[in-house]
């Protein structure tokens, strides 16, 4: 049975988010006090530092299945809780020392004079942790939440929930700015969404079911010039680009299955391993890429530019006609009737 999101207005699921982020630290700051809050504000600055370092050893049972979800930061931004609640079970044995040696300085005349400032800096403080913890989340949805709005499925039910909730929140962070203001906490670097719009651009083009258009739009993708060598030599992507029956990775594509499927692929999982594919992959321009996507046309790669590099131009890349070439052996070799061998040589070609 599918399950709706249903929206409320514009922004609504980053608002409600938002409020019950900041909702619940501004409540924890006005039931404790503002000692307890500055311990908490420094134990969550060495938890966020430290879970950059401890990410690796999050068991591979809490994640997903799919071990791309590390590369996501993910694993960090579950250690960090787990860090900040054993820290927190610290802050409490120190707040009870603190709060005898503090009661014990003051005069007692200033005793309500404290508990009213501290009070008041809990509430501060908690202000200013939900605040910061809402942008520590948005910052971790939004790799993933782009993601999944640029790559929908065409049935959303494919998708699991989170899918559609993290797609749904990105979408909200972005009509609301709040994904430029999370920036400091997104941990993909600048070329991750550059490389995310080339994927949504071949996914979406695949997706269109039109048999022309698909093979108009891969022949572009396969005879890019900074892609040739991954294209034809790489193994992984000769097999993820075959066009078979039994290629569940174009399948995927064709039909939109959404990225929930596409990203537990094993060939394209093999693929993401690959050091080599990352070698040759890290010298493409991503953006020279998308635009030749577009128009068929590179800015690096064009006769004047591969002049002044002094480089050997690029002539072209031809695609076979099977059919005609089909015919052609058939005129050329009229002997050679029996169907299995047609269809043998056709298959080959």
């Amino acid at each position: 049975m599918p399950v709706y999101v249903i929206a409320l207005f514009p922004g609504d699921s980053a608002l409600l988010l938002f409020l019950l982020v900041a909702g619940t630290f501004v409540g924890l700051g006005v039931l404790t006090d503002g000692l307890r809050m500055a311990m908490l504000t420094v134990a969550a600055g060495i938890s966020l530092v430290a879970s950059q370092y401890l990410g690796g050893f999050v068991p591979a049972s809490v994640l997903s299945d799919n071990s791309v979800w590390r590369s996501f930061g993910l694993d960090a931004a579950l250690a960090y809780p787990a860090l900040l609640a054993v820290l927190f079970l610290v802050i409490h044995k120190l707040h009870e020392m603190a709060t005898i040696e503090i009661k014990y300085k003051l005069e007692p005349r200033k005793h309500a004079d404290w508990r009213r400032v501290n009070s008041v800096i809990g509430l501060c403080l908690g202000g200013i942790l939900g605040i910061l913890h809402f942008l520590y989340i948005a910052g971790k949805l939004t790799p993933v939440g782009y993601a999944t709005a640029q790559m929908p499925a065409a049935d959303p039910a494919h998708d699991p929930l989170g899918y559609r909730l993290v797609g749904r929140l990105y979408k909200d962070f972005h009509s609301l700015g709040i994904d430029h203001a999370a920036s400091p906490f997104d941990p993909m670097p600048g070329n991750y969404y550059a490389a995310v719009d080339v994927a949504a651009l071949v996914y979406n083009n695949f997706g269109t079911k039109d048999a022309s258009h698909i093979l108009q739009f891969r022949g572009r993708l396969l005879s890019y010039p900074g892609l040739i060598d991954a294209a034809f030599q790489n193994v992984n992507v000769i097999h993820l680009g075959r066009v078979h029956p039994g290629n569940k990775f174009l399948e995927a594509l064709i039909t939109r299955r959404g990225l929930s499927t596409v990203l537990a692929n094993p060939t394209l999982l093999n693929a993401m391993r690959d050091p080599q594919l990352h070698k040759q992959l890290a010298q493409v321009d991503l953006d020279d890429l998308h635009d030749y996507l577009h128009k068929g046309e590179s800015r690096q790669y064009n006769s004047v530019a591969l002049a002044q590099q002094r480089r050997p131009r690029i002539l072209g890349r031809w695609v076979m006609d099977v059919d005609n070439t089909v015919e052609q052996f058939d005129r050329a070799y009229p002997s050679a009737t029996d169907p299995r061998t047609k269809r043998n040589i056709r298959q080959y070609l």
